[in-house]
């Protein structure tokens, strides 16, 4: 399999979390691409040239929460995605949850990395404001997170991840003990480790060391 994809997407970063708890890491083959030129393999593949895009033999999948969704369909694994309707609905609304907080990140991210005369301050307050309500959403269900790996719990740890590399001035932590409880358990596993955003070696980097450790 091949995944199309940038080096600091946290969509990607979710994705091949995904991967990694489904056995299926060592099997993807990343293809670092530039969003902002046209890539004819990417288009070919996507026909919206978006990241991240996984294409599996002659199959082309993509939209994050499509991919995680056929990674775990291809392994065969239930247990990332929930079976009973209730649960299913709980966990797709926490990936919506976490995936709006990564595009509110990168909203703020885009906006501050115009000129300062050109910056708009009410784009960055009402993104920000986004993240922050989400987040306390969140601390307010940490409880019901506790010891739960899904799809959507993976999302919502890709997410914080994104926000304390883009928002460290958020200080998120200060007013969410929960979440931050619940996140400082979740980041240790490997899935969460070998796919970080924070370190040096960000993201799909990352990815690619922990794969090449495995002979791959």
């Amino acid at each position: 399999m091949i995944l199309f994809y940038a080096q600091t997407s946290p969509y990607v970063k979710k994705v091949l979390s995904v991967a990694i708890e489904v056995g299926l890491g060592t099997e993807i083959e990343c293809v670092d691409v530039d969003t902002s030129v046209e890539t004819p393999a990417l288009r070919q593949a996507n026909p919206l040239s978006r990241i991240p895009t996984l294409v599996d033999g002659d199959v082309a999948v993509y939209d994050s929460p499509v991919i995680c969704d056929y990674l775990c369909r291809k392994a065969g694994n239930v247990s990332l995605r929930p079976q009973d309707p209730d649960a299913q609905l709980r966990d797709a609304r926490l990936q919506a949850l976490a995936d709006g907080v990564m595009d509110s990140t990168r909203a703020v991210r885009q906006e501050r990395m115009r000129s300062p005369e050109k910056q708009v301050a009410s784009v960055i307050e009402r993104q920000v404001l986004a993240v922050s309500h989400a987040l306390d959403v969140l601390d307010a269900e940490a409880a019901a997170l506790d010891g739960v790996v899904t799809i959507g719990t993976l999302a919502a740890g890709s997410a914080l991840d994104y926000v304390d590399f883009r928002l460290g001035d958020l200080n998120w932590r200060d007013t969410r003990p929960a979440l931050a409880a619940w996140y400082a358990a979740f980041t240790q596993r490997p899935s969460m480790q070998h796919t970080a955003l924070r370190d040096a070696q960000t993201g799909p980097a990352a990815f690619l060391a922990w794969r090449a450790a495995q002979g791959k």
